[in-house]
């Protein structure tokens, strides 16, 4: 038995193992599913095209989608099971995977003459946001999906995309150049915005608040890590009943009900939040303290009305004394 006869008994145990059948064909070899119509089988020309093709295949429709041939047979025909409109067309194999991943995820990938153009189902054209190369696509729509699952809005061009969060105004866009750092702001907005700060644009770069608070509470960040950092330490503080403000001089540490010290300075963020616990921890252990001189001095207090109370019964009784005969 020579090589090639092994390695097609290889390939169809491996697609057979898949639900799936291996034969000759005139373009090559004809790959289809188990008693599956002579409209689902696809030709490949090499016994490697053709096990790649039935693992796509069979991954296509294990996501709800069925992968065809166009009509003319130049590129295939990706299409969503539940939903005959939602289709696409790729020239390669590899474009079809990226096709049906988009597919599931509701967004429609279409090529044009340059670029690559993309848009959720039952969307006008005008939503439609566009991208120079393939993977730049893939990554867009990840980008697209994981940003609309979080309630924010992603529009624009490459290199100068906005995210809007929910029906925001102008103010609450922010704006990002590539897909990966359009998703990374998106979670940042989100992130922040459950914990109750919110993240807008400013000149000197990213403005940080939290909702309803006063414009003279706000902080600034110039680059995004920053800002993650910066609202976390806010959040902290804020937790511990401190308050975290700005100045050129450094970070201001306010501590709204202490009795002293209330307000310190710090150069660095670490240390705004390292003094910030210090101050906590003293006004905590200054509130046990202050608790159990309250408690002593009560418990004192109830021990001097016994004695009284017990004297003034004894005097009582010692002024009734009957005197003897």
């Amino acid at each position: 038995m020579d090589h090639w006869m092994v390695e097609r008994q290889l390939v169809e145990i491996r697609l057979s193992g898949l639900g799936m059948t291996l034969a000759r064909s005139p373009a090559g070899w004809s790959v289809n599913f188990w008693r599956g119509a002579a409209t689902t089988a696809l030709e490949a020309q090499t016994l490697k095209e053709a096990e790649k093709l039935g693992r796509i295949m069979v991954e296509m429709r294990d996501l709800g989608l069925t992968l065809a041939r166009s009509p003319d047979g130049r590129s295939y025909r990706v299409n969503f099971r539940y939903d005959p409109e939602a289709n696409a067309l790729a020239e390669t194999l590899d474009e079809a995977i990226i096709l049906g991943g988009l597919l599931r995820r509701g967004i429609i990938l279409s090529r044009l003459q340059n670029s690559y153009c993309l848009k959720f189902r039952n969307r006008a054209e005008a939503d439609a946001l566009t991208a120079e190369t393939l993977d730049e696509a893939e990554k867009l729509g990840r980008a697209m999906y994981e940003l609309r699952m979080l309630g924010i809005s992603l529009a624009g061009s490459p290199g100068d995309y906005s995210l809007t969060l929910g029906d925001g105004t102008d103010a609450d866009t922010l704006m990002a150049e590539t897909p990966d750092e359009a998703e990374k702001l998106g979670w940042t907005m989100h992130g922040l915005r459950e914990l109750g700060i919110a993240l807008c644009r400013s000149s000197a770069g990213y403005r940080l608040n939290f909702r309803n608070g006063a414009d003279a509470d706000a902080l600034v960040a110039e680059a995004l890590d920053e800002a993650i950092k910066l609202g976390r330490a806010m959040i902290e503080l804020r937790r511990n009943g401190i308050k975290l403000t700005r100045s050129p001089a450094g970070y201001h540490v306010n501590c709204i009900d202490c009795l002293w010290p209330k307000r310190r300075m710090a150069e660095t963020l670490d240390d705004a939040v390292k003094l910030g616990k210090t101050m906590a921890e003293a006004r905590d252990r200054w509130r046990k303290q202050f608790a159990l001189f309250v408690a002593f001095l009560l418990f004192g207090v109830f021990l001097l009305l016994i004695v009284f109370a017990t004297l003034s019964n004894g005097d009582h009784h010692s002024g009734h004394r009957i005197r003897p005969g």
